[in-house]
């Protein structure tokens, strides 16, 4: 994973080696702006209220840089007919749910 940050930040080029939460801890260990850092992750037209403090700032770069990366769609599949197809042709399937299900 590769980020470009604003001069002041320290480099997030370690992210993929390190882990997000060694490289977080390393940038509030080294006093970095978690502000400028969460600008240069999130879209630019996005409002950081005031009122956030740092500590909560860092929580939502660490959750930002910890969440899985999207899967990517199949192509092949894009009505509701072949998900139906898939299934009645599938013998395996797995049902995983979560809290509000």
């Amino acid at each position: 994973m590769e980020i470009t940050l604003p001069e002041q930040c320290c480099s997030i080029t370690l992210l993929s080696v390190v882990g997000p939460m060694v490289w977080v801890y390393r940038q509030m260990s080294l006093g970095a702006d978690p502000r400028a850092v969460l600008r240069a992750l999130v879209p630019q037209e996005t409002d950081l209220p005031d009122e956030l403090d740092n500590l909560t700032l860092w929580k939502i770069i660490l959750s930002l840089l910890s969440e899985p990366p999207r899967r990517k769609r199949l192509l092949d599949i894009t009505h509701l007919d072949h998900v139906l197809w898939l299934l009645g042709r599938s013998q395996k399937i797995l049902v995983l749910t979560g809290a509000g299900v």
